[in-house]
């Protein structure tokens, strides 16, 4: 019984975080600012992850903009500490790590050391540009 293949293939999840920030008025130099971020952290079943940052800054009406985009990957897994705390812990590629606080709150879903990240299963496209 404990060699049989499971029934449901495991899917890769994929977690949104978006943000954005637009100053009404004029600053400084007479011109409006404002900014675009989101945030997607795909874990694959296997224990890879790819986490994407792209970041989309614009000034006055629009027409003056500029973006980067980044594309990190290494290997995931979850962590837990005492009865009622429980990490997402991100080993990346680098060597580096980033340890998110997971909780869930009423009203605003899945947080990740405190912002709401939605998560979305139905389209796992490939990850490029074209799928932010």
């Amino acid at each position: 019984m404990l060699n049989q293949e499971p029934k449901e293939k495991l899917e890769p999840i994929r977690f949104a975080h978006y943000e954005s920030r637009y100053r009404s008025g004029y600053d400084a130099s007479g011109i409006n600012n404002g900014f675009c971020l989101k945030t997607e952290i795909i874990l694959w079943p296997d224990g890879f992850f790819h986490y994407k940052t792209v970041h989309k800054y614009f000034k006055g009406n629009g027409s003056s903009h500029s973006a980067s985009e980044e594309l990190q990957s290494g290997q995931w897994r979850w962590k837990t500490q005492g009865d009622d705390e429980a990490f997402l812990v991100l080993e990346f590629e680098n060597n580096n790590q980033l340890r998110l606080n997971i909780s869930y709150r009423d009203q605003k879903g899945l947080l990740l050391d405190g912002k709401r990240f939605y998560v979305e299963k139905d389209h796992m496209g490939p990850v490029n540009a074209g799928t932010i």
